[in-house]
């Protein structure tokens, strides 16, 4: 289990308001290995202060994940993740992940990954991925 904070700030380039608007992160992560399986997840709140004309207002978030990696054979990789993030006043937005990842050789995996809108499960993208180092 883990936790974060972070508070920072961001030049106003404005020519009204104060010299610097506030960021604020905090959050919690917890991972679980259990045999073949990886079980983790997050969530982080968030506040950042921006202008609407001459007046400061705070918006506010939360971000949440949790993901299962699944070692189905020592080269084969499978993942399930589901994200969800809550905008101040405005509609959750969520998606859904499932891929795998091969490992063909040493530094070389291939990755294919399709994400979707869990209240409609239709799938609208597909992607793949090679990655090689050398």
């Amino acid at each position: 289990m883990g936790g974060f904070a972070y508070a920072g700030s961001a030049d106003n380039t404005g020519s009204v308001g104060p010299m610097d608007l506030n960021r604020k992160r905090y959050g919690a992560d917890v991972k679980i290995y259990w045999g073949n399986s990886n079980i983790f997840g997050g969530w982080i709140r968030g506040s950042d202060e921006s202008l609407e004309g001459s007046l400061v207002t705070d918006k506010e978030y939360d971000l949440g994940f949790a993901e299962l990696n699944q070692v189905v054979y020592p080269w084969l990789i499978g993942l399930v993740r589901y994200e969800r993030a809550e905008p101040n006043e405005e509609a959750a937005l969520e998606r859904a992940v499932v891929g795998f990842t091969a490992l063909y050789r040493a530094n070389i995996k291939f990755v294919i990954e399709t994400s979707f809108d869990p209240s409609n499960a239709e799938l609208t993208n597909l992607r793949a991925q090679l990655d090689f180092a050398m």
